[in-house]
């Protein structure tokens, strides 16, 4: 019985590097021809195939079934289109319908409750304090050594923030939203949420912050 042969390892991306580099130049040059014969027609050339070539010379064309776009005439699936649009005028209708900012009218998120996007979003929130936030301040101002007027404004001392800190948590304790606690002391919620989650670093770094807590658990 006769061995066998032993056959080298083939390299198969060397071959798939070999067969794209023979399909790109096989189009290069059936592009090439084609301007060629549109140019001693006098026709303008078209140039280079793009992928979506026959997509777009099919959405020319009125729609085999009956349903084109309400927008543009371009041909629709019937099937799984219910809108009555194709992407493009979708898309268009879509960011028509989105709210804009009042200076730079960037398109903004539902979410977006200010009217503005953030480059354009002035400062923070107005803070709109309740009875039981004052009593609190009033409680821990002395121990924190902080006034309310700082805890509620734009300070960013650091008493300021653990102050902040600890009524947020004794809000969050009763059972208050973060977007209420939020209101509360002129922060949004993604700030509450940060302020929450740094507690330990405030204690470990100011013990009055754990007493504090203590005064209004």
């Amino acid at each position: 019985m006769m061995p066998r042969p032993a056959y080298a390892a083939a390299d198969n991306a060397a071959i798939r590097h070999a067969d794209f580099r023979d399909y790109t130049k096989a189009v290069l040059a059936s592009a090439k021809l084609r301007d060629s014969i549109l140019v001693a027609r006098g026709l303008p050339p078209i140039g280079m195939p793009h992928i979506n070539d026959n997509a777009r010379r099919g959405a020319l064309e009125p729609s085999s079934h009956g349903r084109n776009c309400t927008g543009c005439g371009s041909g629709l699936n019937g099937r799984k289109n219910k809108s009555g649009l194709c992407l493009t005028c979708f898309n268009a209708a879509r960011r028509a319908e989105m709210k804009k900012c009042a200076v730079c009218s960037t398109p903004l998120t539902s979410k977006n409750t200010t009217g503005r996007c953030r480059a354009h979003r002035v400062g923070p929130r107005t803070a709109t304090p309740t009875d039981a936030v004052r009593l609190m301040l009033a409680k821990i101002g002395p121990m924190l050594r902080i006034e309310a007027a700082d805890v509620l404004g734009g300070s960013r001392e650091a008493n300021a923030v653990e102050a902040r800190c600890v009524i947020a948590v004794a809000l969050r304790n009763r059972g208050h939203s973060l977007n209420q606690i939020g209101v509360r002391l002129g922060r949004d919620h993604s700030s509450i949420k940060c302020l929450i989650a740094n507690l330990p670093l405030y204690i470990e770094r100011n013990p009055d912050v754990a007493k504090a807590l203590e005064v209004l658990a």
